[in-house]
């Protein structure tokens, strides 16, 4: 074991993951391509340990990680900086979110291309390795931990894992491990390929066969018409000088903070509440256009635009909530069936998201308008 390590070049904490699957006889159940496969991703964890810095451009759909396979591709980038005090910057149309080093703050635009949007900002006053849904792309500017946490996956799990070469028109020769993630939900189940933790995905690793470090990362959307690119990393830059004011974050004067739902004066009332109670309380509110009454739902305050739309609705129908696979046993998320009609007349269906919040002991719409 300890020659086969050394002739890998694998070193420290990922020589130790990969010992314990070797002496598991995972890593030796492999086909002799899934064990090559398993060693170049390793060489590229090892490859991209202890740098300075990272800087990833990629390319992602619309309101990623929330997988919609049909929305546009936008420009998404992330800048981290390692070492004594970690800073980090993830940024995407309607979201920048900036660490640096001593709290966390995030600004969000529910309609970027609207100037009358209210734009929303949080902050949290501590320093933190993700915050607000920023973990997919920072984990790909975490190139080792991300290479290691996928490696580990895939031999635990049986996933599968595939080498193929590749020379550039340029003469570089690439390496390519490709690996099918499961998510482990079961088919039909509401959460399956909603959000990146929750979607069976095949994803690619292309890294440089000279210095062995991740260059490019694709993940694919498996779905039964065929597979769907949901992220395209197009540059990976190590070890390069970041400017400081990359972790700095000017807020728009007009910014509304979101609040933590904290206990009403009469929050008992709320508390007893069911997820189902809780929505149709909730568009109760809005088709009386008492905002106020809305806002003990919500974590954010209404646009102009937002009142507009949804005030002065008609419910056609609340139906039973229900739970994803993920969640039974934990009164926690649950999803609640609706229908309503607007006053421009058109009818919304969907499943609108109902969060407990410890913070509050009762339920906040978290999604589904």
């Amino acid at each position: 074991m300890r020659q086969r390590l050394r002739v890998l070049g694998i070193s420290g904490t990922l020589a130790a993951t990969v010992a314990l699957f070797l002496m598991s006889n995972l890593w030796l159940s492999q086909s002799v391509a899934a064990q090559r496969a398993a060693e170049v991703l390793a060489r590229g964890a090892e490859a991209a340990s202890n740098p300075t810095t990272v800087h990833i451009v990629a390319q992602v759909r619309r309101h990623f990680p929330h997988i919609f396979p049909d929305a546009d591709f936008v420009r998404a980038e992330v800048w981290k900086q390692f070492g004594g005090t970690p800073k980090w910057r993830s940024e995407q149309p309607g979201k920048v979110v900036v660490m640096d080093g001593v709290s966390t703050i995030g600004l969000f635009r529910r309609h970027p291309e609207d100037s009358k949007d209210i734009p929303l900002a949080e902050k949290i006053p501590h320093a933190t390795s993700t915050a607000w849904d920023t973990y997919p792309l920072l984990d790909l500017a975490n190139v080792e931990g991300m290479i290691t946490n996928e490696l580990r996956s895939a031999l635990a799990r049986g996933w599968d894992l595939t080498l193929a070469h590749e020379t550039t028109p340029a003469g570089e020769a690439k390496l390519l491990v490709t690996v099918e993630a499961k998510a482990g939900l079961p088919e039909g189940d509401y959460r399956k390929n909603s959000f990146w933790d929750d979607s069976d995905m095949r994803r690619v690793y292309v890294f440089d066969a000279k210095s062995q470090r991740l260059k490019r990362f694709q993940a694919y959307l498996h779905q039964r018409t065929g597979d769907v690119l949901i992220v395209s990393v197009e540059r990976i830059e190590y070890d390069h000088p970041l400017d400081p004011a990359v972790f700095s974050l000017k807020l728009p004067k007009n910014v509304a903070w979101i609040t933590n739902p904290q206990p009403l004066p009469d929050n008992e009332k709320y508390a007893k509440m069911t997820p189902k109670e809780a929505a149709r309380a909730f568009f109760e509110a809005c088709a009386r256009e008492d905002w106020d009454e809305t806002m003990k739902f919500m974590t954010s305050p209404w646009s102009s635009g937002s009142k507009e739309y949804y005030g002065g609705l008609k419910i056609v129908h609340i139906g039973e909530p229900f739970q994803s696979a993920r969640d039974i046993g934990k009164d926690v998320d649950w999803f609640v069936p609706y229908e309503v009609k607007l006053k421009s007349g058109e009818v919304l269906k969907h499943n609108l998201a109902m969060r407990k919040y410890v913070s509050a002991k009762r339920y906040i719409v978290d999604g589904g308008l």
